[in-house]
């Protein structure tokens, strides 16, 4: 079966941004997320794939049908804007009839837009909101109307920008809470752009990580979090662990990596990458054992404790290793912080199964 969502080549210039050479698909039921920093162009691809921005080259294609120079309201793709983009002068139940008499007129006699309104506020829980304005509304409660104008719509893709920026905790967590279930139930393919590691993790099926206007890593979360294509990603994924040395293989698929005065060791499951390497530890692969422990980890680090950060169930530990640094994340109930300040000797340990190799020059 072909993805719901196809762009093939896709290629733009907009005053101080340009897209280029942008592949990617979305299956019908799936959450692609689009990860990468403020500027990278996510924003603009979503435009550009609704049909807000002009190729300049590329061809999109949505359940087999070329869409590439249809105008937006011929598409079927909702928006769901950063700040939901509510009607300020029309009431819950009137923004939401909104959209289903778009699909009405899209669709003449099909539907009946009272109706599908009302269906659609019992939904998203807004149905005792009905008569209020936007104004009136808390953030998540904007979000659940949002949601339900879009799908009012009847879209054969929604499009969601940052839409949870605005939003305290306990509101994010009902919006992905809601977008998973829809995707279960309506099996509407998504596609949501963040800067967010947390949320990108939360709600991807499958990722990609964008910069300077390219895509330059997509697979499933695991592979992008566990082994990013270069130190761009690496960086932007949370690899806070990243020390530059020669690699040398010793067999059975384990590598050296010379780090100046000491080695560490890593599982290498394809080539060993050429020249200069770049060793990547996530945060949470970094273990901190008493030095009277025995562990199998072929990496064992007496280090010096620099810093120590609360983050709630975890410390973020920075170690100094003979002038490098290692960032670990610590529950809090492990034995080996307790009494442990700033200053103290630590031993780490990591094992080379989460030890991740990149060139160092890779290209990102």
């Amino acid at each position: 079966m072909s993805a719901a969502l196809q762009v093939a080549g896709l290629g733009l210039r907009l005053e101080g941004i340009r897209l280029a050479d942008i592949d990617l698909s979305v299956d019908r039921g799936e959450c692609l997320v689009i990860l990468g920093p403020n500027g990278a162009g996510k924003s603009v691809l979503l435009d550009a794939i609704a049909g807000f921005q002009r190729l300049s080259s590329g061809r999109l294609t949505l359940n087999g049908q070329d869409i590439t120079a249809l105008a937006p309201e011929r598409r079927r793709i909702a928006f769901m804007f950063q700040d939901f983009a509510l009607f300020p002068h029309l009431t819950v139940a009137e923004n939401v009839r909104f959209g289903a008499t778009v699909a009405g007129k899209r669709r003449a006699g099909e539907h009946d837009a009272d109706v599908r309104t009302e269906k659609l506020m019992q939904r998203f829980g807004i149905a005792p909101l009905r008569a209020r304005l936007p104004y009136f509304l808390s953030g998540g409660e904007k979000q659940r109307v949002a949601l339900a104008r879009a799908f009012a719509t009847q879209p054969a893709l929604l499009l969601l920008d940052e839409p949870s920026s605005a939003l305290d905790a306990r509101a994010r967590d009902q919006l992905h809470e809601e977008l998973r279930a829809l995707l279960a139930d309506t099996g509407v393919p998504m596609i949501y752009v963040t800067h967010d590691r947390s949320e990108a993790l939360t709600l991807a099926d499958r990722l990609a990580v964008m910069r300077n206007g390219r895509l330059v890593q997509q697979g499933r979360p695991d592979e992008v979090f566990e082994r990013p294509a270069n130190a761009f990603v690496a960086e932007f994924v949370g690899m806070e662990t990243m020390l530059r040395g020669r690699a040398r293989a010793l067999g059975d698929g384990l590598a050296q990596v010379a780090c100046g005065p000491f080695n560490i060791y890593a599982r290498v499951g394809g080539a060993l990458p050429v020249g200069e390497v770049i060793a990547c530890v996530r945060p949470e692969n970094i273990r901190l054992v008493p030095p009277s422990t025995a562990v199998a980890d072929v990496n064992q680090f007496a280090a010096t404790v620099e810093a120590l950060l609360d983050r709630g169930p975890y410390l973020r530990v920075r170690l100094g290793l003979q002038g490098q640094r290692l960032i670990a994340f610590v529950p809090k109930h492990e034995p080996a912080l307790r009494g442990l300040h700033a200053g103290d000797p630590a031993h780490a340990a990591i094992a080379p199964e989460h030890v991740h190799l990149i060139e160092a020059d890779a290209a990102d």
